[in-house]
């Protein structure tokens, strides 16, 4: 079966919309999430609180960056975190060429181990199934969309020293 040609995945929370310029609160701490991934990646900005600004699903390296810095610049992002994976290595030897990286002190890393049924579970919280589907155990739903974005959620939680279900 042929699939169709990638496009992002995006589901913004929070404020994106740029009517507070995206900067936080003097002194508000803002982290920028990376779950990377072959084919997607998924990005989160979370402030110091566990409150979600952005989350979002990019396909593809060049976007990654592109719109790793662009949020990076709108919300006023403080550090970059990245889920240790080979592929986190991989992409954290691009973004450390990056000068907003270098200005941010480079990428900071966070397990991943559970991470992806962590996401998955936020999934479910964020979007809960309705009519029949509320009946089928969780385990056996599948998201109707990639979840990389709650996964970037979940790592920054965990960066941060928060519990997986948020504030």
């Amino acid at each position: 079966m042929r699939r169709a040609a990638a496009r992002p995945v995006v589901c913004m929370s929070g404020d994106f919309s740029g009517r507070h310029g995206g900067q936080g609160l003097p002194g508000e701490r803002r982290v920028l999430a990376v779950d990377p991934g072959r084919e997607k990646s998924g990005l989160a900005v979370v402030d110091g609180t566990g409150r979600v600004h952005f989350q979002g699903v990019v396909h593809g390296e060049q976007e990654l960056m592109a719109r790793a810095e662009e949020l990076a610049r709108r919300f006023g992002v403080q550090e970059l975190v990245v889920g240790e994976s080979p592929w986190g290595r991989r992409l954290a030897r691009q973004l450390e060429a990056e000068s907003w990286v270098q200005r941010l002190g480079g990428v900071r890393w966070v397990a991943e181990r559970g991470s992806t049924w962590a996401g998955r579970r936020l999934y479910w919280r964020q979007n809960p199934p309705r009519g029949l589907w509320r009946w089928v155990p969780t385990g056996l739903r599948v998201p109707p969309r990639p979840w990389d974005d709650c996964v970037a959620v979940v790592l920054a939680w965990r960066y941060l020293g928060l519990p997986e279900t948020g504030t």
